[in-house]
């Protein structure tokens, strides 16, 4: 498995993207969004915000599903500062359920469940 720690990834230089943001609660109704925040932390007011390609790749996606599915979006734009805070925490419970690991071991296993914000541009679309 590839994870964004791979040093691979990491290694990748991210460039801001042009494309304007969107807000998929309105950008189609084959997207559907969880406006209640029951699964995110986000207080932000842009949490269904995604780059233009994003959400036009998510409805290309929706598309393609039978139709007993649907996508279900609950976050899309997350602050950085929120980012952060999400991987430190995460890295922090890791640390204390695994005293043996060493800060290598440590980043590479919280990459798997929560993106480094140094290298992640998806959570922040």
């Amino acid at each position: 498995m590839l994870t964004l720690a791979d040093p691979r990834i990491r290694d990748i230089e991210l460039k801001e993207g042009a494309a304007p943001f969107v807000d998929l609660g309105s950008f189609s109704q084959l997207i559907s969004v969880d406006v209640s925040r029951r699964l995110i932390s986000s207080q932000s007011e842009y949490f269904l915000w995604v780059r233009e390609p994003i959400a036009a790749r998510l409805l290309t996606a929706s598309v393609a599903l039978p139709g007993q599915f649907r996508l279900l979006v609950t976050e899309g734009y997350r602050p950085l500062a929120q980012q952060r805070a999400s991987f430190a925490r995460y890295a922090e419970e890791l640390r204390n359920a695994n005293p043996e690991l060493d800060e290598d071991a440590i980043f590479d296993r919280a990459s798997m469940y929560v993106a480094p914000p140094d290298v992640a541009a998806l959570p922040l679309a």
